[in-house]
């Protein structure tokens, strides 16, 4: 089913990463993660988090990603 957008925030810079968050009508927040070097850009939803929650999720997920990409 589709939802349609209520809101849409200003993008968040983070370690090489560009945040976008869109807010649905059903309470999904839909995270777009974009990396300066497009293969490491991801999506992400959550269902009842706040901006902020959000926003922490991502910034602790990028963190394990880079690790990981280090560890490569």
């Amino acid at each position: 089913m589709f939802y349609h957008t209520v809101r849409e925030y200003k993008s968040v810079r983070y370690k090489g990463y560009d945040i976008f968050l869109e807010l649905k009508a059903n309470n999904m927040m839909i995270a777009s993660c974009l990396h300066d070097d497009d293969k490491y850009s991801f999506n992400h939803n959550f269902m009842d988090y706040t901006k902020k929650e959000v926003i922490s999720l991502l910034k602790a997920n990028i963190k394990d990603r880079i690790r990981q990409q280090e560890g490569n």
